[in-house]
């Protein structure tokens, strides 16, 4: 259900709006491929129509269990006023392994989450990219706190970068044919990690959700905290370690704390409690060893999938002779798609100077702003400024970005009090002023003069309403 009116949960409300909700569900879309049980996606405009569309199928199931969860869901919503109490009853209801460990006891067995093929031709030719001798292995490290769209977050389940970095640089020293594919935004890859040998981010390769599912399947090793990634691995073949179990966690999970495994997983798929660190992730990774020696082929007794590779190239994003100044071409003729996809992390590594990382990373800020993703934009345009902290051209985007940031949430304040007064707390001049540096200025005149109108003698208000006219 995409309602326009509350198109996010409440821990995504700052970032997720009626402006760009569209944009996130579209790059969700993958994820509902991963299950062959699915037939069709009904996408519904607003809650009504969804609850409508579920009473009919009610009335039409013959399965009990179908028929009880609806009827639970419908009590529910009748008896509750607020949006965010109904997300509250669903969250308690679909985080648990609880309905999937009791079908394990029963079934002795479990569908496993499958990514369309076209896809997993796309990614496995990627991972050829990196040579013959690649060893792949996917990697969801959680450091949300490089993430502006996840002010809500628990930080207290991020990794140290530290420690990753540490285990990264040795892993390449003993073997550098490993290479580590970071999975997930790139708002959580500092620029650290960018810059090291071994560590692939395939979002700054044009890939996408689907891709980095299908990683988790074709690569010979996941590692991952306990998180949406997780989920992928959970229920696939792939060996894996999920780091970072909390209590949480394992009540999520339904098994006891402490437990090494789902009731359901391989003696190849564990879970490890408490923090991460550079012993912990070697020995993760320590019966792989023998994979990483030259001119030896994989142990039979090392629990490993094989690991085939089509002969198609895969194409590369963007070309390879393209340079800064052609990427700011492109950006000054609106031609921001392409110039995106030109933004690739070899043009990244090929840079030297601190000028031209700045470029780089303002380059991106400036694409995601013209698609309205200002919450990426900020992320990128903070990575700019480590690299040029004075430049005015970057600093001036950041202004712009932060005023972006600050009337979606007014938008939102006032959609969800509409009780309150016009110009509540003089809200409308500060619209103004925010509509006024982002170049909005017919809307920048109307905030201003509805302020006016209750503040006539507001002298300030009046030189900012002939400063929007002279600029306009």
């Amino acid at each position: 259900c995409l309602d326009k009116s509350t198109p996010s949960n409440k821990f995504q409300s700052a970032y997720i709006t009626e402006e760009n909700y569209w944009s996130h569900f579209l790059e969700l879309q993958p994820a509902f491929l991963t299950t062959d049980s699915i037939n069709q996606i009904r996408i519904f405009n607003n809650r009504k129509d969804l609850t409508d569309y579920l009473k009919t199928l009610y009335s039409s199931f013959n399965e009990v269990e179908p028929i009880a969860y609806i009827k639970e869901y419908f009590n529910v919503i009748e008896s509750i006023d607020s949006h965010f109490e109904v997300e509250n009853y669903v969250i308690r209801n679909v985080t648990t392994h609880k309905d999937i460990n009791e079908y394990y006891k029963k079934a002795k067995s479990f569908p496993c989450l499958n990514i369309p093929s076209s896809i997993k031709a796309e990614v496995e030719n990627f991972i050829k990219r990196f040579g013959p001798n690649c060893i792949p292995i996917s990697i969801n490290m959680r450091l949300r706190k490089h993430d502006t769209s996840s002010d809500l977050a628990v930080l207290s389940r991020d990794s140290d970068l530290a420690t990753w970095i540490d285990f990264f640089k040795e892993v390449e020293n003993e073997h550098p044919q490993v290479k580590f594919f970071l999975l997930g935004k790139i708002q959580e890859k500092p620029v650290e990690l960018q810059h090291l040998e071994n560590v692939i981010i395939p979002r700054l390769y044009g890939m996408n959700l689907g891709h980095d599912l299908a990683l988790i399947q074709e690569t010979v090793l996941f590692i991952g905290a306990s998180s949406g990634f997780a989920a992928m691995a959970n229920f696939s073949e792939t060996p894996y370690a999920i780091t970072k179990m909390s209590a949480s966690a394992y009540h999520n999970y339904q098994i006891e704390n402490n437990c090494d495994r789902l009731p359901f997983a391989s003696t190849n798929q564990t879970l490890i409690p408490g923090d991460e660190s550079k012993e912990i992730l070697l020995s993760i990774i320590a019966p792989f060893f023998k994979l990483f020696q030259k001119d030896k082929s994989p142990s039979l007794s090392i629990p490993i999938k094989t690991f085939k590779i089509p002969n198609t190239p895969f194409p590369e994003p963007s070309p390879s002779d393209i340079n800064l100044k052609q990427v700011s071409d492109l950006i000054k003729k609106g031609h921001h798609a392409l110039a995106e996809r030109s933004l690739s992390l070899n043009l990244l590594k090929s840079l030297k100077s601190t000028t031209d990382k700045n470029e780089f990373y303002l380059s991106k800020a400036q694409c995601s702003y013209s698609r309205k993703q200002y919450a990426s934009a900020k992320s990128e345009i903070l990575l700019a400024i480590n690299f040029s902290p004075n430049c005015k051209t970057t600093n001036n985007l950041k202004t712009k970005i932060n005023c972006a940031l600050l009337l979606n949430n007014i938008e939102r304040f006032q959609i969800h009090n509409p009780d309150i007064k016009e110009n509540f707390l003089n809200i409308e001049k500060i619209k103004a002023c925010a509509l006024n540096i982002i170049g909005e200025f017919s809307e920048a005149t109307k905030a201003i003069k509805i302020h006016l109108k209750e503040n006539p003698n507001d002298n300030s208000s009046k030189e900012l309403l002939e400063k929007i006219k002279q600029t306009q």
